[in-house]
């Protein structure tokens, strides 16, 4: 699974932006920003994508791809534990 480059939420002006160099990571929102780094990993058999701010704080996030296409995610949900989801398609 590869992220890559700018995904935007569907319903409001949050913009991701992945980075394959050092999986860096970017979440914009309509006045505020997190700068940090991203993984995948696996907890009760599910697929999380962890992001890591500031070296102190973590945010993890249940990620269920959307679409693939030729081996890039181009639209993906997060959800947080009180089960509210984020539905990002990438940019073409």
């Amino acid at each position: 699974m590869v992220f890559e480059g700018h995904y935007y939420h569907m319903t409001s002006a949050d913009v991701m932006r992945f980075s394959r160099d050092g999986n860096a990571v970017e979440w914009k929102g309509a006045g505020w920003q997190k700068l940090g780094t991203w993984s995948l990993i696996t907890v009760a058999g599910k697929t999380l994508l962890e992001f890591r701010y500031n070296y102190a704080r973590e945010e993890r996030y249940v990620v269920t791809v959307l679409q693939l296409e030729e081996g890039i995610v181009t639209a993906f949900l997060l959800e947080d534990v009180s089960g509210r989801g984020w539905e990002f398609r990438r940019e073409l």
